[in-house]
């Protein structure tokens, strides 16, 4: 098999046996998510896991900040 082959991914992983690296990546984060949830309360990975944004959904949250809504406007006499 070389480049010039022109074999698709999918096969080159079922030729080798392999995982796509996302189906790996998803793995490890389900296997990290449940090892969270296992912490005790107390612990600031399982609170930070549960948290959720007072003014929305943590996406709406996040689109506010990229377009810097709720943040006041600086002006240039802010700056000096």
């Amino acid at each position: 098999m070389t480049y010039l082959d022109h074999i698709a991914n999918e096969e080159v992983l079922k030729r080798a046996g392999s995982t796509r690296l996302q189906d790996i990546v998803a793995e490890c984060r389900f296997r990290l998510a449940g090892y969270i949830l296992s912490l005790p309360d107390h612990r600031h990975s399982k609170t930070a896991m549960r948290w959720t944004a007072a003014s929305g959904t943590l996406e709406e949250v996040i689109q506010d900040q990229r377009h810097g809504e709720g943040h006041p406007k600086m002006t240039s006499s802010d700056a000096e």
